[in-house]
């Protein structure tokens, strides 16, 4: 009777793995790639993508590569090894903004993944909370690449308003040339660390938040596609003093 609008939807209680694909939105001008169980379905579920990518994902009209409805809740959304390219918005967990202490998602975890040309934000990560050093939601993102992505004044690369706990390291965020803060963080569990920005703004730290080896340099790739630093690049550890900073070769 209606459409669907999307590929793949996890039901509450479930827990969802899915590998070794490439998801592609082109032809159907589909919504999402996956949903959360449908409105107001509080039980838990688990969705976990390993070596995926998601791309022409392109619909405006809401449209994001994963989308949680309102009063909805996973306790882990887990994407490593992951390529989202040329999408509307990454993930999107925002539709319960007007009611206090709800938010989409116990952690979100973000590992070796690459998001480029993502029109819009690329992590969107909403609570409304009156104090954001309450406990409620958990963001981790380790080796990963944003490029172009919210290529706005005000576009966030990643948007974690009212989210407790923040952890972003070692990761590269460049080319979205307008933009004036890729990242901007609040509270006292909100950190980044060991990151590189290029052409993408100043990153923003406020109320106890904390920012610590944080460079702006040209990444210098080798390859553009695949993200591979070239010998000379900042982004690896004998050249910086530090950790590792990017995507890490999958054994």
């Amino acid at each position: 009777e209606k459409p669907i609008d999307y590929l793949f939807r996890v039901n509450e209680g479930v827990t969802f793995k899915i590998s070794n694909a490439i998801l592609d939105g082109e032809i159907g001008n589909l919504k999402y790639a996956i949903v959360s169980p449908d409105k107001m379905e509080g039980g838990l579920y688990n969705l976990y993508v390993d070596n995926l990518t998601f791309q022409n994902f392109k619909n405006e009209r809401g449209g994001a590569v994963f989308k949680a409805y309102n009063g909805t809740k996973a306790d882990t959304l887990s994407f490593k090894n992951a390529r989202f390219e040329n999408n509307y918005r990454g993930l999107n967990l925002t539709y319960d903004k007007d009611v206090t202490g709800m938010y989409n998602a116990n952690n979100i975890i973000i590992e070796n993944t690459v998001f480029k040309d993502i029109k819009e934000a690329a992590i969107n990560y909403f609570r409304k909370t009156p104090l954001v050093d309450l406990p409620g939601g958990n963001l981790v993102v380790n080796n990963c690449v944003f490029s172009n992505v919210y290529n706005k004044e005000k576009g966030y690369v990643i948007r974690v308003k009212g989210i407790h706990k923040v952890e972003i390291t070692n990761s590269v965020f460049e080319g979205s040339y307008n933009s004036k803060a890729p990242v901007s963080l609040e509270g006292r569990s909100n950190k980044i660390s060991n990151c590189l920005i290029h052409d993408n703004g100043f990153v923003k730290v406020s109320k106890g938040a904390t920012k610590t080896a944080v460079l702006y340099k040209n990444p210098k790739w080798a390859d553009r596609t695949l993200f591979i630093p070239s010998e000379k690049s900042i982004l690896l550890e004998e050249n910086n003093n530090i950790r590792r900073i990017g995507l890490i070769k999958k054994q």
